[in-house]
């Protein structure tokens, strides 16, 4: 598993404990409220503009309580690897639910 909200990680086996310690040297990194990535996943996007979007747009999804949700707009424009007019920073996300899909 490279990303996973905290409730991944534990029921993927990771304790609090181990958590904690993976958290507190670097392995694990937060990149958005309770979504945690590996430090070699993030480092591996960072290389290419479209896979840190991808990751920061997966972290956004894995925390959205509505579904089904999609990324749009510019997200979906760097996730196909289209230039944008202007580059915003990548841990501003747009998603797009169906018309009538409830807010919550």
């Amino acid at each position: 598993m490279s990303i996973g909200t905290v409730a991944q990680w534990n029921a993927a086996g990771v304790t609090r404990g181990y958590f904690r310690s993976l958290v507190s040297s670097g392995d694990l990194i937060q990149i958005r409220r309770r979504v945690y990535v590996t430090r070699r996943a993030l480092a591996t996007a960072k290389r290419r503009p479209e896979l840190e979007q991808a990751l920061r747009a997966m972290a956004a999804i894995l925390v959205t309580t509505s579904r089904p949700v999609a990324a749009s707009h510019e997200t979906a424009a760097k996730l196909h690897g289209l230039d944008v007019l202007k580059d915003r920073r990548p841990e501003l996300v747009t998603l797009t639910r169906p018309t009538g899909s409830p807010t919550r």
